[in-house]
Formats: structure tokens, C-alpha cells, sequence
């Protein structure tokens, strides 16, 4: 492998599926919810995005603990969920592939490593990331920004 001929990906390990690296994560919020309820949807984020990070401590420590695994799919189930509603297509693809890897984990078909702590945190900076950009469109700063989740994307080097 060179820069000019990289290798090719590493397929992700079985059972778990990762977007193409490639695919464009962002945000289109113009015209599509009222502030109001992208108010509600941002404040209730901020409350998935603590349990995350308090579930990760606890798991950092017991990464068997069946209620604190519940607890954070959950939470990127609910990111998923309230993405769906809104038509958030970017953060409910990033929280669904992560509320699979939790699944696994909560059905011991994958066990909680200092890889997979890394992930999620990554996965829940992207999504404080998304938050962040509709928190300034409230504001009236549109930037459009792209948001990059690529290095959320499970290698064959993590797993």
C-alpha cells in the first residue's frame, strides 16, 4: 500500500456493518423543524450524551455491567429514534451502528475493550458535534459545516 494505491478497507467484523467511510455527514436542518422543537430535540441530546458519558466511567471500570450497557444503548437508541422523527439522517446512522456494537455487547457476542470504550466516546463527540452545529443555527450562524465521523467506523485494527 502507498498514498498513490492504499489498501483496500478492512471489512468489518462480522455481525457489525459500518457506513462507507466516504459518506457526507451533514446536517440539513434549513426550513425542515420549527426552533421550538429543535430546542426540545437538543436539550434531550444533552441528557443522552451524560448518560453515555456516565455509563462509559462505569464501564471503563465493569465492562460487564448489564445495567450501565443498557443504559447507553438506550441512550444511542433514543439519539436514533429522535433523528428518525426529525429526519436527521447522519445522526441516526452514526447512533444506530453504535447502538449495534452496544447490542452485541449486551448479548455477549462482544466484550468491552479499551477499543470499543474509544468508539463510543469518538461516536459521542460527533454527536456533541451535531449539536453543537444546530445550537448555532438557533443562534443564526449557518455554517454547514461537515462533520466528520470516518474514524468512528470500526477497522479490522480495533475489533
Amino acid at each position: 500500500a502507498s498514498p498513490l494505491h492504499p489498501s483496500p478497507p478492512c471489512p468489518p467484523p462480522e455481525g457489525i456493518t459500518a457506513l462507507p467511510e466516504e459518506t457526507p455527514l451533514t446536517l440539513n436542518i434549513e426550513g425542515e423543524i420549527d426552533d421550538d422543537s429543535l430546542r426540545e430535540f437538543i436539550n434531550e441530546f444533552h441528557e443522552h450524551l451524560h448518560n453515555i458519558e456516565q455509563g462509559v466511567l462505569v464501564l471503563e471500570e465493569n465492562p460487564t455491567d448489564a445495567d450501565t450497557l443498557d443504559t447507553v444503548f438506550r441512550a444511542f437508541h433514543s439519539f436514533k429514534g429522535g433523528a428518525g422523527f426529525l429526519n436527521f439522517i447522519p445522526i441516526g446512522n452514526l447512533a444506530h451502528e453504535l447502538e449495534s456494537l452496544l447490542e452485541m455487547a449486551r448479548t455477549s457476542r462482544l466484550q468491552i475493550n479499551s477499543s470499543i470504550i474509544n468508539l463510543i466516546l469518538k461516536g459521542s463527540d460527533t454527536l456533541k458535534k451535531f449539536i453543537a452545529e444546530m445550537e448555532a443555527r438557533l443562534r443564526g450562524e449557518k455554517s454547514g459545516k461537515h462533520i466528520s465521523a470516518s474514524s468512528i467506523f470500526i477497522s479490522c485494527t480495533r475489533v
